[in-house]
């Protein structure tokens, strides 16, 4: 049998993850506020995704995964209608997709964003703000699952 798949829809708008800056003392902060309420709003979304899955108790995947990532913003008054904006208004796509990693993670969808081998992410303006995810074992040129998982002793070495 192979792995579930996750199909999820976050009708928060995207915030990107902030970069870290020392603050002294050793302690690592982000300096974007906003990214940790957002981050944890999304693991309690992504929590009860798992939870209404059929298969949940087979979460967290601990098999190479892919992940696609659709990123949805309202586009600013008097912007033109295209259908992607702009990195101005929304951040960039690579800061989006970590932290919907990050929270994939905590919220036990994936044992370790290390799994993931593919990533596809997009951004769009549409009429309401939001992300959809999914979250699927990940499958080779011709269609079958990868092995996975792999017990310590096979893992590799440079």
């Amino acid at each position: 049998m192979t792995e579930p798949e996750l199909d999820a829809w976050s009708g928060l708008r995207p915030i990107p993850k902030g970069s870290l800056y020392h603050r002294g003392n050793g302690v690592l902060a982000e300096d974007n506020v906003r990214s940790k309420p957002h981050k944890e709003a999304l693991i309690l979304q992504l929590n009860q995704a798992v939870s209404r899955h059929p298969r949940r108790r087979e979460f967290p995947l601990a098999c190479p995964v892919e992940v696609t990532l659709h990123f949805y913003f309202v586009p600013p008054r008097g912007a033109a209608p295209v259908d992607r904006p702009s990195k101005i208004s929304t951040g960039d796509i690579d800061k989006l997709s970590r932290l919907v990693l990050d929270a994939l993670t905590q919220a036990k969808v994936i044992v370790d964003d290390a799994l993931v081998v593919g990533l596809l992410a997009t951004s769009w303006h549409a009429d309401r703000a939001g992300t959809r995810i999914h979250v699927g074992p990940a499958r080779g040129n011709d269609g079958a699952r990868l092995p996975g998982p792999w017990p310590a002793s096979e893992t590799m070495t440079p």
